[in-house]
């Protein structure tokens, strides 16, 4: 089994990323890691769809929940984005979504 580490197995930069599109980025992620035992959402119930829930017990991955309001739950990410959208979005001007993914990969 993986031990947490601090690793970005995967960046999807889109203007909206739906949930069945979370889960298409996440299978290939499973077959070449291993499943995680836990996924963090800041979502909360308002997120979670039936394919979401189904996808999770099918892989035995738990599925937690950050509190409204409680970014401080999540802070480890929260702060990772922040660096993102700092460091990355905010110091280039983009002509295309395909070039802030061109950026953001390498």
């Amino acid at each position: 089994m993986r031990q947490t580490t601090r690793e970005s197995l995967a960046i999807e930069m889109d203007v909206s990323l739906p949930r069945l599109r979370v889960i298409t980025l996440l299978e290939p992620l499973r077959t070449v890691y291993g499943r995680p035992r836990q996924l963090s959402s800041d979502n909360g119930s308002k997120c979670m769809t039936d394919r979401k829930k189904g996808w999770s017990l099918q892989h035995g991955v738990r599925l937690q929940f950050i509190e409204s309001g409680k970014l401080h739950q999540n802070a480890y990410i929260e702060r990772f984005n922040k660096g993102i959208r700092t460091d990355v979005l905010g110091a280039w001007v983009f002509a295309s979504l395909a070039k802030v993914r061109d950026v953001i990969e390498t």
